[in-house]
C-alpha cells in the first residue's frame, strides 16, 4: 500500500447495541404476531378517547398546535421583557419564566451562598417589583405562562407572585392559565433546589393545589415533572414510573382536603424529557397516557372525561454536548419531532449551545423557526397519531407500558413515592442509573457523537455565538437594586405582613393569601421562605448563613 493510500472498511461503522436507551432489547421486524394481545377498543381507541394512548384531542394540532416555547432569561428582568416581546412577535406562545439560581433555591441576591449565582442560568426575581417589570406590557389573563423556578418553595413564591401581580393591575385572577412544577419529590430526589425538609415541601404543594383549584380553576397547581430526574441520569421507565406515582401521591393529599378530582383530572400534566432515542420517547408517551387513563378511573372513579394527561416535553439537555456543539441543532430536531409525533402539549426548546449558557439569540430563533418549520412546511400535524398501528410503535408502547406498570406496583409496596423518597430509595436509583448511564458511554456501548467517538479537534469545530453578560456586574445591579428596594419600602407594613405569615405557617392555616400580601406589601422571596420555614419549626435559612433580620 502506497504511503498516502487509505482504506475504506465497508463495515467499519457498525450500530453497537440492539437494545432502547433503556436496555430494551429490540428486534429487526415486528409483525401482527407482536400485537395478538391488542384490542384496539380497549388498549388504543381513537385521538381524543378512553383511553387516550393515541392523543388526548379528536384533532389534535389540526385544530389546536402544541404551546410554542422557548427559554427567556437575561442579566435582568426590563432585559428579559425586552427579549420576550421580541420572541412574541415571532410566534412564541408559551411564555416561560426562569429565574436565577438564587431565585429558584427561594435566597435573595445577597445571600453568602448565593451571590456568586446572580443571573446564572435565569433571571434574578427577588420581589414582586422584579416580576412586575419581567411582565410589564405581557397581558396576563388567558396567556399561557409555564414556571420554570425548580424547587416547590420557588414554584410556590411565583404562584404567589403572579396573583399579586394580577390582582395589582386589576386582572381577573381566575383566568390566570399556567403551570408550576411544584413537585417537592423530584426536586428531593435528584437535587433539584431541594433546599427544603420534605414536610415544607408538602406543605406547599398541598397549599397551593388547594388556593388554585378555588381561585385560579386555569392554573394547574403541580406538574409530575420526569425531565429533571431523567437528566439526572434514569431510563425513560424509571421516569415516567416516577412522575407517576408523585402525581398519585399529590392528587391523593388534594383529595383529603375536601378538592374534587374534578378540579384536578383535566389538569394533569406531566413534564418529561425527549431523549435522542426517537421511537422509545414517542412510546413512553403514548404508554403514560393510558396507564394514568386506568388509575383516573380506577383509583379515582373519574368519568373518561377526567382520565386525560397532559404532556410538557422538553428535548433533553443531557443529550447536548460541548463538543462540536453545532450537532446539537440536529438533536434538537430529532427529539422535538419526537414530541410532536409523541402528541405533546408543549413543547420547551433549549438552545444548541445550552452546554455553555442560556440561549442566544441566534438559538432562540432557531427554535422557534424550527417549531414554524414542522407546523408549516413538513405536513406531519396534518395526520392525527401518525406512527398509530406501526407494529413497533406499538409493541414499545406495550412493552415501556408493561416495565412501568412493575415499577409502580414496586413503588405501591413501599407504601407510595414518599414513603419511598424517605427511604432512600429513590435517591439510590437516580445514582444507580447516573452511573450505569456513563459506563455505557465511557464503553462504546452508547456512541454520543464528539465525545467517544467522531470526535474533531477543538480547532475544527465549527464556531457557535455565545450569549455573554458580565456576571460580575449584573450581580452588583442585582443587589445594589436589593438593597435600594429595602430602604425605600413601608417597613413596618412588610413587617406586619411576614409576622401573619408566620402565624399562619405555625397554625396549619393555607399560606398562599397570606403569601399573597407579604409580596405586596414588599417582602423578598427569601423573607417569605424564612418565615414559613421558621412558622413550621425549622431554622430561618435552610443554609444556616442568615439569621431573621432584625426588623422582624
Amino acid at each position: 500500500m502506497a504511503e498516502n493510500e487509505i482504506t475504506v472498511e465497508r463495515d467499519g461503522n457498525l450500530i453497537t447495541t440492539f437494545e432502547t436507551q433503556s436496555g430494551i432489547p429490540v428486534k429487526g421486524v415486528y409483525t401482527p404476531e407482536d400485537l395478538d394481545s391488542v384490542n384496539y377498543d380497549r388498549d388504543l381507541g381513537l385521538p381524543g378517547e378512553y383511553p387516550y394512548t393515541r392523543g388526548i384531542y379528536p384533532d389534535m394540532y389540526r385544530k389546536r398546535l402544541w404551546l410554542k416555547s422557548i427559554i427567556v432569561c437575561d442579566e435582568s428582568p426590563r432585559a428579559t421583557n425586552q427579549k420576550y416581546k421580541k420572541l412574541i412577535s415571532r410566534g412564541q406562545t408559551g411564555l416561560r419564566i426562569v429565574g436565577d439560581i438564587p431565585t429558584s433555591l427561594a435566597i435573595d441576591p445577597d445571600h453568602p451562598l448565593g451571590t456568586l449565582d446572580v443571573a446564572s442560568n435565569g433571571c434574578p426575581v427577588f420581589a414582586l417589583s422584579e416580576l412586575d417589570e419581567y411582565l410589564n406590557g405581557i397581558p396576563l389573563e388567558d396567556v399561557d405562562f409555564e414556571s420554570a423556578f425548580g424547587g416547590t418553595h420557588a414554584a410556590f413564591n411565583l404562584y404567589s407572585m403572579l396573583v399579586a401581580v394580577c390582582e395589582n393591575r386589576g386582572s381577573d385572577v381566575s383566568k390566570l392559565r399556567g403551570s408550576c412544577i411544584n413537585d417537592p419529590i423530584h426536586s428531593l430526589g435528584c437535587h433539584v433546589f431541594n433546599n427544603y425538609p420534605l414536610e415544607v415541601g408538602k406543605r406547599l404543594n398541598e397549599d397551593l393545589t388547594e388556593f388554585a383549584v378555588r381561585y385560579t380553576p386555569k392554573w394547574h397547581p403541580f406538574v409530575g415533572c420526569g425531565y429533571d430526574t431523567r437528566e439526572a441520569g434514569v431510563n425513560a421507565i424509571q421516569e415516567m414510573a416516577f412522575i407517576i406515582a408523585s402525581v398519585i401521591e399529590y392528587c391523593d393529599a388534594a383529595l383529603k382536603r375536601g378538592v374534587d378530582f374534578r378540579q384536578l383530572g383535566s389538569k394533569i400534566t406531566f413534564s418529561v424529557s425527549s431523549e435522542i432515542d426517537f421511537f422509545e420517547t414517542i412510546a413512553k408517551v403514548r404508554a403514560t397516557r393510558r396507564i394514568w387513563a386506568g388509575i383516573a378511573m380506577e383509583r379515582y372513579g373519574a368519568s373518561t372525561k377526567f382520565c386525560k394527561c397532559l404532556f410538557a416535553i422538553r428535548p433533553a439537555g443531557d443529550s447536548l454536548t460541548a463538543q462540536q456543539p453545532i450537532n446539537n441543532i440536529s438533536r434538537i430536531v430529532i427529539e422535538t419531532l419526537a414530541g410532536v409525533f409523541a402528541g405533546a402539549q408543549s413543547l420547551d426548546l433549549p438552545g444548541f449551545d445550552e452546554p455553555f449558557g442560556i440561549p442566544s439569540e441566534a438559538a432562540e430563533l432557531i427554535n422557534l423557526d424550527l417549531q414554524h418549520i414542522i407546523t408549516y412546511e413538513t405536513g406531519i400535524p396534518l395526520a392525527v397519531d401518525p406512527l398509530g398501528g406501526s407494529y413497533y410503535v406499538e409493541w414499545l408502547t406495550n412493552t415501556i407500558g408493561r416495565e412501568i406498570k412493575k415499577l409502580l406496583s414496586e413503588i405501591k409496596e413501599m407504601g407510595g413515592m414518599y414513603s419511598a423518597l424517605s427511604k432512600g430509595w429513590v435517591e439510590e436509583q437516580v445514582r444507580k442509573a447516573s452511573i450505569d448511564r456513563q459506563d455505557e458511554i465511557e464503553k462504546k456501548k452508547r456512541i454520543v457523537v464528539g465525545i467517544n467517538e467522531f470526535q474533531l479537534p477543538k480547532e475544527k469545530e465549527f464556531p457557535i455565538p455565545l450569549y455573554k453578560h458580565d456576571l460580575r456586574e449584573a450581580r452588583e445591579k442585582a443587589i445594589t437594586k436589593l438593597k435600594r428596594f429595602r430602604e425605600v419600602r413601608d417597613t413596618g407594613g412588610v413587617r406586619s405582613a411576614l409576622l401573619n405569615l408566620l402565624g399562619h405557617a405555625s397554625d396549619s392555616k393555607n399560606l398562599v393569601r397570606p403569601a399573597i400580601e407579604a409580596f405586596k406589601a414588599g417582602a423578598t422571596i427569601g423573607e417569605v421562605t424564612g418565615m414559613i420555614r421558621e412558622g413550621m419549626g425549622y431554622s430561618y435559612d435552610h443554609f444556616g448563613a442568615v439569621e431573621r433580620p432584625s426588623f422582624l
